[in-house]
């Protein structure tokens, strides 16, 4: 008899487990636990972190932005994420400069992707240098590094501050 009080008090004990176990296994499969980024857009109205739930899918262009003004040379970043953007062999595709006319004003160049985490975006940075004709309206031209029949092509406007 005298150890009933204590066979009572693990069995409670126990209960109270088991009961913290499937309360935690319900509770697991309905939340979402965000990504959060820093906000890099440096706009003062935007808040300091920026919250994702999902990636872009594709190739993203992180700078410059549409229509910018730019110098020469010109930095671009960003990453590709699936969706025909694809890395390989630390090559995420090419780019090239374009003038107004449509002709190519500088070398082709790779969009190089470092080291990068296990399932994570590829992240590049590419510096483009221009030797022909500039005019005040540019843009880059971004290929996929896919078959011609499935390459993907992407343009993004540019305005050049001479």
């Amino acid at each position: 008899m005298e150890n009933r009080g204590f066979v009572n008090i693990l069995l409670i004990i126990f209960g109270f487990i088991l009961v913290g176990i499937i309360v935690g296994f319900f509770a697991s499969r309905h939340s979402v636990s965000p990504i959060v980024f820093p906000n890099i857009t440096g706009k003062e109205t935007a808040s300091p972190f920026t919250t994702f739930t999902t990636a872009k899918c594709g190739l993203v262009i992180t700078s410059p932005e549409p229509n910018a003004t730019v110098t020469i040379p010109i930095v671009v970043t960003g990453y590709v994420n699936g969706c025909g953007w694809n890395e390989d062999d630390q090559n995420a595709g090419t780019v090239v400069l374009l003038n107004d006319q449509g002709q190519v004003i500088s070398g082709t160049y790779v969009l190089f992707v470092g080291q990068r985490p296990l399932f994570s975006s590829a992240n590049f940075t590419a510096t483009i240098y221009s030797s022909g004709k500039k005019t005040t309206n540019m843009s880059l031209l971004f290929k996929s590094n896919d078959i011609p029949s499935k390459q993907q092509i992407f343009q993004l406007p540019l305005i050049l501050n001479k």
